[in-house]
């Protein structure tokens, strides 16, 4: 990745997976909740033992060396498989992370995130 793009992803602000859109990656007190709450085609959730701080490093780790897709208009998605699982996707395990910057044009960028059992 070039400079430009880590300076961008470095002054990004991480939205916690707890605030973004109600919580709704963030459901639940305990890992069977969690993924309970990821089935249906409910929204994908992460583990319930990973911090919003891990979330953060996984975040940064994905878009610096993950697949980069450009959206356009500043929105950018990046897809990366961990070793390790990261959350629930339709009550599998997931080990992917789609993470989401937008406004990379602007002076205030942001970033969230998705787990997925695949690529999608």
């Amino acid at each position: 990745m070039n400079e430009q793009w880590s300076d961008i992803v470095d002054k990004a602000t991480h939205i916690p997976p707890s605030e973004y859109s109600r919580g709704k990656h963030w459901k639940g007190n305990l890992e069977s909740e969690r993924c309970q709450n990821s089935l249906n085609r409910g929204p994908s959730q992460f583990l319930y033992s990973m911090t919003s701080e891990r979330v953060k490093e996984l975040e940064k780790e994905t878009l610096l060396t993950g697949e980069l897709i450009d959206k356009g208009s500043g929105t950018y998605h990046a897809y990366k498989e961990f070793p390790e699982q990261i959350g629930y996707d339709n009550g599998e395990d997931a080990s992917w992370l789609r993470a989401e910057l937008t406004a990379a044009n602007s002076d205030s960028p942001t970033v969230h995130s998705h787990p997925r059992r695949k690529r999608k």
